[in-house]
């Protein structure tokens, strides 16, 4: 998310609805993790991008995240492992 993204895109991608998201978000900037910054294609949209101590943030829960669903698996057959996985 270098470059941001729209915050409709980026509702659309999390599947949330734009008024979750926003709550978040806001807490997400308060925070210093995100800002939202005027698209300079479309002057009048507005681009959610990750700031540098989001980034950080990001890189340092990644281990946990991976650990949460290494758990959340263990006990999956081999062949279940595989149906769940994205295709």
């Amino acid at each position: 998310m270098k470059d941001g993204m729209s915050f409709s895109d980026l509702a659309d991608y999390l599947v949330v609805s734009r008024q979750s998201l926003d709550g978040v978000l806001k807490r997400l900037e308060r925070e210093g993790h995100v800002a939202r910054v005027v698209d300079p294609a479309d002057r009048r949209a507005k681009k959610v991008v990750m700031l540098p101590p989001g980034r950080a943030f990001w890189d340092g829960i990644q281990p946990r995240i991976y650990e949460f669903y290494r758990q959340a698996v263990a006990s999956f057959r081999f062949d279940d492992k595989i149906s769940a996985a994205p295709h």
